[in-house]
């Protein structure tokens, strides 16, 4: 935002925001570098281009220390687009309903001028199409819906109504919903992880473990683990940085589900895991039943001992 602002007062500073951008990883510099063009043939300043072989010659550097392959084809499907773009139903990602309705409004308002706002249709369909793969890149998209939502205010007001009355009533049902929506995203926002209960069983770990073990839990809590208990995780989901990545998820999902004792400790014994933390959420999102997979290993193998197990969060030690 820093940076487009910049741009469009035609400060030159701009260009230290753009060069920032890769510190946020590869798939901002992505995004940022298509918006960057769109802008650039809009408004016909292409010495903003510049930045993108700057890009570049990062990406280049990224991936010698990196590497490439083990990338390519690795999908996780989380966070679909189609269960979370209305914020409205709990969801911490997406837009409320009423937004939508007035970025609707915003988006009649400019098609009045046709094709002259090209780029910025151009960069709305893009930003929507990409955050099919990710949910996390809606955020970019929250700047243009907002743009053109308050557009869709100005809409509201220019129309010709029949009835002040029934002008003032539609704004105010629409404001109302909202500041409605923005309670309901605030109070999931609110209770999303880590809850107190994760955030003690994640102290009590840092509390018995040792610096140089390995916990094992779903990879979606897996920052959390690192930070709270100051110990290493099998997988946490930035997994851009992950090594071996595929073989690291197909070994994560595999001891999930595995009734096999002998594979189960191949698996804690190749990646050194000495701590297995499950949640309430994770139980109910993995199994159907509390004797399946990696549950029924933890109930009735002697190689796992209980150390913990309060307000549904358990964390067994592998003996």
């Amino acid at each position: 935002l820093i940076a487009l602002y910049l741009m469009l007062v035609k400060s030159k500073f701009a260009f230290i925001p753009l060069v920032l951008i890769p510190f946020f990883g590869l798939s901002n510099i992505l995004i940022v570098s298509i918006l960057l063009i769109f802008y650039s043939l809009n408004k016909k300043e292409f010495s903003w281009l510049f930045v993108l072989v700057i890009y570049l010659i990062l990406v280049i550097v990224y991936f010698g220390i990196y590497g490439i392959q083990d990338l390519i084809g690795f999908s996780v499907l989380e966070n679909s687009l189609t269960s979370n773009f209305i914020s409205d139903f709990n969801a911490l990602h997406g837009f409320s309903m009423f937004t939508i309705i007035l970025f609707i409004f915003g988006f009649l308002y400019l098609w009045e001028e046709k094709y002259k706002s090209i780029c910025l249709y151009s960069s709305i369909l893009f930003l929507l199409l990409i955050s099919f793969s990710n949910i996390n890149f809606i955020s970019y998209l929250v700047f243009f819906v907002s743009v053109l939502a308050a557009l869709g205010i100005v809409k509201i007001f220019r129309i010709k109504w029949n009835s002040k009355l029934i002008r003032n009533l539609t704004f105010s049902l629409i404001l109302i919903g909202v500041v409605f929506s923005f309670t309901t995203y605030f109070n999931g926002f609110y209770n999303q992880e880590p809850t107190k209960d994760l955030f003690d069983s994640l102290t009590f770990l840092n509390k018995e473990t040792n610096n140089g073990d390995v916990i094992f839990s779903h990879y979606s809590i897996g920052h959390l683990i690192t930070s709270i208990t100051k110990r290493k995780n099998m997988m946490d989901s930035n997994f851009i940085y992950a090594p071996d990545v595929n073989k690291r998820f197909q070994d994560s999902n595999e001891l999930f589900s595995t009734g096999e004792i002998d594979r189960a400790l191949e698996i804690i014994e190749e990646y050194d895991i000495d701590y297995i933390l499950l949640t309430k959420k994770i139980k109910e999102e993995l199994w159907e039943e509390e004797d399946e997979g990696l549950q029924f290993l933890l109930l009735y193998s002697k190689s796992f001992k209980k150390i913990y197990n309060q307000n549904d969060i358990e964390i067994w030690r592998i003996i």
